[in-house]
C-alpha cells in the first residue's frame, strides 16, 4: 500500500507540472480554458493514437482524476448573483443582455437549487466517457469483472485543471514469446504527455525504467 500511495503522490505532482506548463498556451488557443476549475472537460482534442505498441500487450492501467462537472458549492453562490440582477431589474437598470442573463439564471436555479457540490449529469457523462474509452482502447485490462481498486480520495482544486481532469498510466509488457522493456503510455486529459524523459520515438510512450527514475526525482 505504501508503494501505491507513493505512486499516487507522484501522479499528483506530475499533473501539477503538466497543467502549469501547458496552461498559458492552452488558454491562448482556447480562452474558455481561463475558467480553470469551471471549464468543462474537453473531448474535442483527445488523442486518437491509443494503439497498443506492436509486439506488446496492455496489462495494467492507473487513472488519477478529479470529479467531473458539478453544481456550485452551495445555493448562496447562485442567490447572491440572482439578488443583484433582481434589484437591477426592479430599478429598470438592466440592458437587454442583462435581462436575458437574469432569465437564464432563473432557469438554471430551478435545476441547481439544493444540489450544491453534487456531480451534475454532465459530470457523470464525463466520467462514463473516460472509463468507456479506456475499456474500448485496452479491453484486455478490463476483461476481469473485478471492481478497480481506489487508491485514495483526496480533495484539492488545481486552478488550471478542468472538471474531470485526469492523468493515466497504461502499462504494456512484451507479448508472449517476445522480449523487450516494460513500456508506459502517459496521458494527460487523454492526450499524450510530453515529459523530459527519453521516449520510444512516440510522444507519451516511455520505458518504465526511465519514467520511474524521472518520477522518483520529483519526490
Amino acid at each position: 500500500m505504501n508503494r501505491l500511495f507513493t505512486f499516487a503522490l507522484l501522479a499528483s505532482t506530475l499533473t501539477l507540472q503538466l497543467s502549469a506548463r501547458d496552461a498559458r498556451a492552452e488558454i491562448e488557443a482556447m480562452p474558455e480554458r481561463a475558467a480553470g476549475v469551471y471549464f468543462a472537460y474537453p473531448t474535442d482534442c483527445i488523442d486518437a493514437n491509443a494503439e497498443t505498441p506492436k509486439g506488446y500487450e496492455p496489462f495494467y492501467a492507473s487513472h488519477y482524476g478529479r470529479h467531473g462537472s458539478r453544481y456550485l458549492i452551495n445555493d448562496n453562490d447562485y442567490e447572491r448573483v440572482m439578488d443583484v440582477l433582481a434589484k437591477a431589474h426592479d430599478a429598470s437598470a438592466l440592458t437587454p443582455q442583462g435581462e436575458q442573463l437574469r432569465l437564464q439564471l432563473d432557469t438554471i436555479w430551478e435545476e441547481a437549487r439544493g444540489r450544491g457540490g453534487e456531480l451534475s449529469p454532465l459530470g457523470a457523462r464525463q466520467h462514463r466517457g473516460i472509463g468507456h474509452r479506456m475499456a474500448e482502447h485496452y479491453p484486455a485490462i478490463f476483461a476481469d469483472t473485478e471492481v478497480p481498486a481506489e487508491l485514495s480520495q483526496s480533495y484539492a482544486d488545481y486552478f488550471v485543471s478542468p472538471m474531470a481532469a485526469n492523468i493515466q498510466f497504461i502499462f504494456f509488457r512484451p507479448a508472449k514469446g517476445k522480449k523487450g522493456d516494460i513500456l508506459v503510455r502517459v496521458l494527460h486529459n487523454e492526450r499524450a504527455a510530453g515529459l523530459p524523459v527519453a521516449d520510444t520515438g512516440e510522444k507519451g510512450l516511455y520505458r518504465w525504467d526511465d519514467l520511474r527514475t524521472y518520477l522518483t526525482s520529483l519526490l
